[in-house]
């Protein structure tokens, strides 16, 4: 004698199931990789712009008539340019 059983669409919902659980924690941590990268990215951009508003600011002081050596203003150059160099890599080229 033969019985009808459900159990056939159970597996098959199980199954499902368990592929959607699986599906979804790989979305879950691609997308927590994905904030960690921009919040380094964040992190190093931040660091960059400081760094160099710090030597800007220092270079404009000197413009504005701040008294520097020679050696000073060749050092203060040359960290603003460094300062630059690093942002402008980080933004993927020269914006200006």
């Amino acid at each position: 004698m033969t019985t009808l059983t459900t159990e056939p669409d159970r597996i098959d919902l199980d199954h499902a199931t368990g592929a959607c659980i699986v599906r979804l924690r790989e979305e879950r941590d691609a997308a927590a990789a994905a904030l960690r990268d921009r919040d380094a990215a964040i992190a190093r951009l931040t660091a960059a712009v400081s760094a160099f508003l710090v030597e800007d600011t220092a270079l404009l002081r000197v413009d504005a008539g701040e008294p520097c050596t020679v050696t000073e203003a060749m050092a203060l150059l040359a960290r603003w340019t460094a300062a630059r160099a690093a942002l402008v890599a980080l933004v993927g080229g020269d914006r200006g």
